[in-house]
């Protein structure tokens, strides 16, 4: 079965930002893979732990 992540916000640079059902983020590059994101990063999107699952 294939990993499903979730659309949950958007960094100031205007990359989308998505969590799976783990709770692990990851950021989209030109439009085509995700990436992991650096704390910073994931701390300028959300505030505390969201429940992605």
């Amino acid at each position: 079965m294939a990993e499903r992540w979730f659309k949950v916000g958007e960094l100031p640079r205007g990359e989308s930002v998505y969590c799976n059902e783990e709770g692990e983020h990851a950021k989209e590059v030109d439009y085509t893979y995700l990436v992991e994101m650096t704390p910073d990063e994931l701390k300028s999107v959300v505030q505390g732990e969201p429940d992605c699952r």
